[in-house]
């Protein structure tokens, strides 16, 4: 048991070594962001829906292929289940399965790897470290 206590903390010690290069739009440099906030960022700004809630709305669009099943665990979404909306893509992955998906630093869908926040969010990113780094 005390070896799976110390590599749960290394885990959490390699996700606060690991950065993210986010282009800062007031200046002409990238700033590197801890992967914690970033995955702290996703998840708080995607969507948390119900499969049902959204059922209706692809049934609509016609020239799509119209996915029933999370591509993460190959599951079928069903009408209640919770589920995550991707902003740049529109993908749609069971909450669980993309929060496990995002606490393993992936920032990208894991099926067309487009960015999980659109490029503008990376200035509110950066207004957020910056919040934080004055509290601290």
């Amino acid at each position: 048991m005390h070896d799976s206590i110390e590599e749960g903390e290394e885990e959490a010690h390699d996700q606060r070594l690991n950065y993210l290069l986010v282009l800062d739009d007031e200046s002409p440099f990238v700033v590197p962001v801890p992967m914690h906030v970033i995955t702290s960022h996703i998840k708080k700004k995607l969507p948390i829906l119900e499969f049902g809630q959204l059922d209706h709305q692809q049934e609509v669009m016609e020239d799509k292929l119209v996915v029933k099943y999370c591509t993460i665990c190959l599951e079928c979404l069903e009408r209640r289940d919770e589920v995550r909306k991707l902003f740049n893509c529109d993908h749609v992955f069971h909450k669980e399965c993309l929060d496990c998906w995002v606490d393993e630093g992936q920032v990208t869908c894991p099926l067309c790897r487009s960015m999980l926040f659109p490029a503008e969010e990376g200035r509110e990113i950066l207004k957020e470290i910056h919040a934080q780094s004055k509290s601290s």
